[in-house]
């Protein structure tokens, strides 16, 4: 079986790279905000071969429900954003910032999925399926040519989601600080 918190970083990473499920998980609610778009599709499909019998005008259906395209349009790019890394140069070996990476997800109460040779990925623990401040946060680190490139989402292989709270942003920032003193030093 696959493991798919298994970062692919082949090249130099600009966007954080997932299975076909991770995608999915990741895209979802732009695809739920479109039901009511394609719905007036398909009435527009019956209205053509003659088996609509609503009181509305497919223009009116159409009027109405134009908003949620704009509105995925819009969630779309910025899930699309989300995926780029942030990166920082280093010039720490990676089994150091492998170490700290470790050490930071112990200290943050994250679950380790997976760490190789450049890679490091972890993500929130969460008991209950609704707390408060652990949406399922996922932090993916990559170590490439004295640089390293940090991303953290929604977890895209839990229940998907597109809040965390603050969570990624501030995950990402501290673990960015954490590597900038450790290199100070």
């Amino acid at each position: 079986m696959k493991n798919n918190y298994n970062p692919e970083c082949l090249n130099v990473p600009k966007r954080l790279k997932l299975s076909k499920y991770g995608y999915f998980g990741h895209y979802f609610f732009v695809l739920i905000i479109l039901i009511p778009f394609l719905l007036t599709v398909v009435d527009y499909i019956k209205n053509m071969t003659g088996m609509y019998q609503r009181g509305r005008s497919i223009y009116e259906l159409f009027e109405g429900t134009a908003i949620f395209v704009l509105l995925a349009f819009v969630l779309l790019i910025i899930q699309f954003k989300r995926l780029e890394f942030e990166n920082i140069k280093t010039s720490l070996p990676t089994d150091v910032i492998l170490s700290l990476c470790s050490k930071y997800a112990l200290v943050n109460n994250l679950e380790i999925k997976h760490v190789g040779k450049n890679e490091f990925v972890a993500i929130s623990k969460r008991s209950a399926f609704f707390e408060w401040g652990e949406w399922g946060e996922m932090l993916t680190v990559i170590i490439k040519d004295q640089k390293i490139y940090i991303n953290s989402i929604c977890d895209p292989y839990k229940r998907p989601n597109i809040i965390s709270m603050g969570k990624n942003r501030a995950y990402k920032r501290a673990l960015i600080e954490t590597i900038k003193k450790a290199s100070a030093k």
